[in-house]
């Protein structure tokens, strides 16, 4: 009986793994859709032209009545789906020492942003545009 529990086991544990995957996989597949539309958003395309014409992450807060850290997330956002490509402003911006550090950081396994804040003692921007130029 024991070697007939341990095969049900084994059948139904692979059917049991397989369905998590899949459901991780849409999981994951609704969350870039949903990303996608968002970034087609009013307020996303004029955080883009302003950005695209020049403008600063500060003067963006300003010209939009947003904060600095939104301006960021839609950065961020235009950058994830292909919108814009942050990595040419960030490389200007950030010493390359820096990017590396970051990317390297979140290279482990199973680190979050709050690590990253706590132990590599950088600014929430500098942190930001590193974990981005590191991603994508």
């Amino acid at each position: 009986m024991g070697v007939m529990n341990e095969a049900y086991t084994n059948s139904y544990g692979h059917l049991l793994i397989k369905a998590i995957k899949g459901a991780k996989e849409e999981s994951i597949r609704q969350l870039q859709e949903d990303l996608e539309k968002r970034v087609k958003y009013p307020s996303y395309q004029a955080v883009k032209s302003l950005f695209l014409a020049g403008c600063s992450i500060e003067n963006i807060s300003e010209t939009r009545e947003i904060k600095q850290d939104t301006v960021l997330s839609y950065l961020g956002d235009l950058h994830r789906t292909g919108e814009i490509d942050l990595k040419p402003w960030i490389a200007e911006r950030v010493d390359a020492k820096i990017l590396q550090k970051v990317a390297d950081f979140f290279g482990q396994e199973q680190v979050t942003f709050r690590d990253a804040y706590r132990e590599l003692g950088l600014d929430y921007q500098t942190l930001v545009l590193s974990k981005l130029y590191a991603t994508r």
